[in-house]
């Protein structure tokens, strides 16, 4: 039995409030805030499939001296929900 989901939604924490991000093309999503970013950031993401939707977060993924562009990599995953 195959199991698919899809990312529906990406946020991002600044601040103690989560900012929702638009999806840009295929896997890529972007935040157009406005206004100057201040990190670290945690980020927030929620997927749907097989009829049910799961929610995980990365803590403070994006560290202090980030960089537009730039990859970064985290360890949480959806495997063990």
């Amino acid at each position: 039995m195959s199991s698919t989901s899809d990312i529906v939604s990406v946020e991002l924490n600044q601040s103690r409030r989560w900012i929702p991000m638009q999806r840009s093309w295929g896997a890529r999503w972007a935040l157009n805030s406005g206004s100057q970013l201040q990190p670290p950031f945690s980020i927030k993401i929620t997927e749907n499939g097989n009829g049910k939707s799961n929610t995980i977060i990365a803590y403070n993924m994006i560290p202090r001296n980030w960089q537009p562009g730039k990859v970064y990599r985290s360890l949480v995953n959806f495997k063990n929900l």
